[in-house]
């Protein structure tokens, strides 16, 4: 044992029989018999034994204690008691570092805190029934007791809350949270739970909250207590129960047993040695159910202001990171750390440091590089305090800790705040929304992190994202992988779960009326009301009813961009209203058009949800104000209110004008449709239900995908406003987006309600040509109908200005200007429909099916690719459709129908085909290609080309799969990258043209059985396979199989 400060190395000493004296206390000691204070041992006592460790932690030959290698590792070897090898500070007593892994729980816990008060914020709000349901539980935090007992909760916004989240059912367990940092510090609230654990008072106490949680019917209760019998906690006296952490814990005993079965109890508890050792911590892990462990904040206020809180970094001014993964590890360990010298894995007294390399404390500080040993750590630990690693519960944040830099540029573990770490958080810039300073909501992190000149990275060490903002101020937070993959872990240590702290500071949420109307009008109606569907005539949002029609951005429209004067005049603002107004007063007993009129003070009778010639939907309201002292209130406007009304009557223009060009274009197809089936069927047509059907699914999608696209790319020309200020690229997109997105639901209506007895050319009309006008007919009134979808589509149809006349903000572009008013969108509408149908009406002709095919004769195009090697019929002249796309080759071929009597006969029947029979190939070239191989305006412009690349794209997109079902393979228009493609790519946009693509030699193969020899799932993409990777076996030749090897022109049959 240490301390005798008088024999010299080497001297040797005699000792006299009899038992060895007590060794000499060492002045800062906590365990072991040096401690001061320490009586004599009985004869033969193992001194080592003398004064363990709180919670079985090792004891070092210092006596101090400690949970790691240099605490735990006995290197005595054969030396003296008390003793350890040289430059290591040995173990006396509890070594040993043996892990030993829990029991899995039965139920992996997922679960989020909820911020109770998170509507007092200004923004970043979030309701309960927008927690995701894949939390297992909802702590709701949180409760307030009250000095009898009782239960109430801080505001109005809790209340309603609260509330809420006792509505929700068949999702996670619903538990209500007490105390929390903030109510326990606070000197009106620090006695309740003191006095409440009290033996006179613990009845009461206890039966307040069973009960309160048997009416509410919540699933469960839990305390955030984190400083139990603490001396030193800021703003609280120094206890005076010397027995309160034994008083909680017989408390929570007390409640368990009142609580009805099934209902949970847990509490929180801080990852900090100094407040945690006031728990009897595994008598209370045998109460409860789960134990949340504060690991989500290990550099908080715990201890930060602690003198000896780490070796490494005396000033605490050392820039660390609270959610270190290695920390966190080793957090769960902090249950045996020793008082006074707490953060990192034990303490080593100032006063005997400096016989160890000073980088043994640099070590300290950087713990993250050390996280497999901290997780050995973290089981060895757990399972000495006797706490079951299944009831362990991580926490995680949805925060991030922010600090100010002393040098912008030094970012890493061992830089310098400025000033001790508390009061570089205080410095810190604050967040938007949470407003509080060294507290950073992931959302406005986020935000803070893609703005320019901020620096954004991940560090692998600590599995830590950091950010540098505000040139010196840094934070560090979870990123949803993160989170995940520390979830992973915990699970894998066969930990009890994680909990987010707190949920609602993760994401930007929109209000949840079904995100129609503001977070200011829900928490106007919540606070005022109780409720969030109230309707308030009253009411305004914003400011917008005080904007005067003097402002230069209505005065000089065309002065300022279109999203400057919708910023300028709050029409955000204005449109909310207007919604409330509807939703919550209006609607059932007026059309949405009419109360969105009336509350503007627009035009009367407005039926927008109408395309009839007169509809009084027209973007003609001028800026009018309704604010004066003789106006009701309930009547006050804004000058935005003729914004947002011309902007609403716009879209109504748009759709009217589309509609009516949809019309002409109708009527044009059928003026020329005899000539279209002379063309290109030129022996007639014939009735075909198997095979039209498909083209009646993409033909009746077409106006509210593929047209729609395409017609908004080519200009809204009929609307006034655009004539003289068109809008900008970017922007039509956006608004062409949105249209087409709102379009799916009802263009697949109009396909599921086709039901076709007998196809022909005229029947192919009726089915898809004459209801395109219905179906802009339908999509209007959608549109304006007033319910929930079609208002979030008419807010980002109008937002940010788009449909408001300015000066343009960009150049345009990606605008076709060559054709005016209907002719462009007439020849759009053609355009579609001729390049969808002519393949189609090659199948249909008379007397003999005729079946297109794009035939793939390789890459580049600079070379004989052989076409005329016994491939194709004698004399056909099939360099008519001769296409090189992408430097690829193809040819627009076809075949016929294998019987005794057509063109495609051949000698393997085995009797005489007719008059002539069939030389060299079996494909042959469809009629009408000459009549567009150039651009023909009585064919909407349609080239073999088009057909070519269109028909090759949707192969391409179907993975070289020929899917020729028009109900499946295309495009999305709400997925934004196929609406993207669907923009760019107009009528080739795949999944629109559907004809089957593969080599000449598996179209030959094919065409030589026909479609009645070849498998069922073949026969829509004749002549070619569907999945040329599965060949087929012949039914016609069943001892021949057709296998098509390598790229698709170098076949091999078999």
């Amino acid at each position: 044992w240490p301390g005798c400060k008088a024999i010299r190395n080497g001297v040797k000493i005699c000792l006299s029989k009899g038992h060895p004296p007590m060794p000499a206390p060492i002045s800062n000691a906590v365990c072991g018999p040096q401690k001061p204070g320490t009586p004599a041992a009985k004869p033969g006592t193992d001194l080592s034994t003398l004064n363990p460790c709180p919670l079985n932690a090792c004891c070092n030959t210092l006596g101090q204690c400690g949970v790691t290698e240099d605490f735990c590792i006995s290197t005595q070897g054969s030396g003296s008691p008390g003793t350890g090898k040289n430059g290591t500070l040995g173990c006396i007593s509890n070594c040993g570092m043996d892990v030993r892994t829990g029991d899995p729980p039965k139920e992996f816990i997922n679960m989020a805190y909820f911020d109770g008060l998170n509507l007092g914020r200004g923004c970043l709000n979030m309701d309960i029934s927008q927690v995701d349901k894949s939390y297992t539980h909802i702590h709701f935090a949180f409760g307030q007791i009250k000095p009898d007992f009782g239960i109430e909760f801080q505001d109005s916004y809790a209340s309603y809350l609260f509330d809420q989240l006792t509505k929700l059912r068949n999702g996670p367990k619903r538990v209500l949270s007490f105390g929390g940092w903030a109510f326990t510090p606070k000197s009106s609230f620090y006695p309740i739970f003191r006095n409440g654990i009290k033996p006179e008072n613990r009845e009461k106490f206890a039966s307040s909250i069973s009960k309160f949680a048997d009416v509410t019917g919540i699933d469960g209760v839990d305390f955030v207590w984190e400083t139990p019998g603490a001396p030193d906690v800021p703003g609280i006296p120094p206890r005076t129960n010397p027995n309160e952490g034994a008083d909680y814990a017989a408390f929570l005993k007390l409640l368990r047993s009142k609580l009805n079965k099934g209902k949970t109890l847990s509490i929180a508890a801080p990852a900090s040695y100094w407040h945690l050792m006031q728990f009897p911590i595994k008598e209370i892990s045998e109460t409860v159910d789960y134990i949340v462990y504060m690991t989500h904040d290990l550099q908080r206020q715990w201890d930060s202001t602690q003198k000896w809180i780490d070796p490494a970094c005396p000033m605490n001014d050392c820039l660390g990171n609270p959610i270190n993964i290695g920390d966190t590890f080793t957090a769960l360990v902090r249950i045996f750390e020793p008082p006074h010298y707490i953060i990192r894995f034990g303490h080593i007294p100032p006063s005997r440091s400096s016989f160890r390399n000073s980088n043994y404390f640099e070590f300290r500080q950087a713990t993250s590089s050390n996280s497999l040993r901290s997780v050995n750590i973290s089981f060895t630990l757990i399972t000495r305090a006797g706490v079951p690693s299944a009831k362990i519960v991580v926490a995680l944040t949805s925060y991030g800790r922010s600090f100010k830099l002393a040098d912008p540029s030094c970012t890493g573990p061992s830089c310098r705040t400025k000033g001790k770490r508390d009061e570089a958080s205080l410095r810190s810039t604050r967040g938007l929304c949470t407003n509080i300073a060294g507290y950073i909501g992931n959302a406005e992190v986020v935000e803070i992190a893609q703005s320019s000149g901020n620096k954004f990275w991940y560090d692998k060490e600590s599995d830590t994202q950091m950010v540098t903002y505000d040139r010196d101020s840094w934070v560090a937070f979870m990123t949803p992988q993160i989170k995940a993959s520390r979830k992973k872990k915990f699970k894998n240590l066969n930990l009890g779960g994680t909990g987010d702290f707190a949920v609602d500071l993760d994401t930007f949420h929109s209000a949840p009326s079904n995100e129609q109307v503001t977070w200011e009008t829900f928490k106007h109606n919540v606070k005022n009301f109780g409720k969030e569907s109230t309707c308030d005539w009253e009411f305004r949002s914003g400011t917008w009813v005080n904007r005067t029609c003097t402002q230069d951005e209505v005065a000089s429209p065309f002065n300022h961009t279109a999203s400057e004067r919708w910023i300028a005049l709050e029409a955000d603002a204005a449109w909310n209203d207007a919604k409330a107004r509807w939703l919550f007063c209006d609607k059932g007993k007026i059309g949405f058009s009419q109360s969105v009129s009336q509350f503007f003070h627009a035009n009367e009778n407005a039926k927008c949800n109408d395309l009839a010639s007169v509809d009084n939907c027209d973007p003609i309201a001028t800026c009018q104000v309704h604010n004066s002292p003789s106006d009701a209130k309930k009547s006050y406007t804004g000058p935005a209110a003729y914004l947002v009304w011309n902007s609403l009557a716009t879209v109504h223009g748009v759709l009217k004008n589309y509609g009516d060009s949809l019309r002409d274009a109708s009527a044009q197809i059928d003026r020329t449709k005899q000539e279209f089936v002379d063309t290109f069927a030129p022996e007639g047509e014939q009735p075909d239900k198997a095979l039209i059907l498909g083209i009646v699914l993409s033909l009746v999608n077409a106006p509210l995908q593929v047209m729609g696209s395409m017609y908004f790319k080519g200009l809204m020309n009929n609307i006034k406003y655009f004539v003289a200020n068109p809008l900008k690229g970017d922007i039509v997109k956006d608004v062409s987006m949105q249209f087409l997105s709102l379009s799916v639901s009802i263009a697949s209506r109009f396909a599921k309600s086709e039901t076709i007895k007998e196809v022909t050319f005229s029947t192919l009309y009726d089915s898809t040509v004459k209801k395109w006008g219905d179906q802009v007919d339908s999509l209007v009134v959608t549109l304006f109908s007033g319910e929930d979808e079609s208002l979030l589509r008419l807010g980002k149809l109008i937002q940010r200005g788009n449909m408001v006349p300015a000066t343009s903000d960009v150049s345009r572009r990606d605008m076709e200007h060559e054709h005016t008013k209907n002719f462009l969108q007439s020849r759009i509408a053609e355009r579609v429909f001729y390049s969808a149908a002519i393949p189609q009406l090659w199948r249909m002709r008379q007397p003999w099916s005729e079946y297109p095919v794009v035939l793939d004769f390789g890459p580049t195009c600079d070379r004989d690719i052989g076409s005329g090697n016994y491939i194709f019929a004698h004399k056909v002249k099939f360099n008519d459709g001769y296409v090189c796309h992408n430097n690829h080759a193809y040819i627009l071929g076809s075949t016929f129908e294998r019987n005794n009597t057509g063109p495609n006969c051949s000698s393997d029947y085995g009797w005489n085909c007719g008059s002539e029979w069939i030389k060299a190939g079996y494909l042959w070239s469809p009629p009408g290609l000459k009549q567009i191989q150039q651009p023909n305006i009585k064919f909407g412009n349609v080239t073999v080309e088009d057909l070519v690349a269109g028909a090759v794209e949707t192969w391409k997109r179907n993975g070289k799969v020929n899917k020729m079902d028009g109900s499946i393979g295309g495009l999305d228009p709400l997925n934004r990258d196929d609406f993207q493609t669907m923009w760019d790519s107009g009528i080739r946009t795949p999944g629109h043209i559907r004809i089957p693509v593969c080599s000449p030699h598996e179209a030959t193969q094919l065409a030589m059985d026909g479609p009645n020899w070849i498998p069922p799932e073949n026969v829509l993409s004749f002549p070619c396979l569907q999945d040329p990777k599965k060949g087929y076996r012949s039914k016609q030749k069943p001892w021949t199989r057709w296998e098509f090897d390598g790229p698709p022109y170098q076949d091999m049959d078999k």
